[in-house]
């Protein structure tokens, strides 16, 4: 449980730092959803 919680902490910091790059992350997503369709 503890290993989860740590998981999603560094995961949430990932985000904000994606998220003060809105353009790139919104990018990568586009990119992504194309790779998956």
């Amino acid at each position: 449980m503890l290993n989860g919680t740590v998981r999603a902490t560094k995961h949430m910091k990932h985000l904000k730092k994606l998220h003060k790059k809105t353009h790139v992350d919104w990018a990568l997503t586009s990119i992504l959803q194309c790779m998956a369709t």
